[in-house]
């Protein structure tokens, strides 16, 4: 029985688009936190 195995570049391609999905969604959650707190201070 052969394993199937992929390609080291498919993965690590994966791992680049995933990274950067996560990055994106950190900077997103990041802005809206700051969004939060400059509204309560200026309240």
């Amino acid at each position: 029985m052969t394993e199937f195995t992929r390609p080291v570049i498919s993965v690590r391609a994966e791992y680049a688009a995933v990274h950067t999905d996560i990055v994106a969604l950190l900077e997103a959650a990041r802005r809206a936190f700051a969004r939060n707190v400059n509204a309560e201070v200026g309240e």
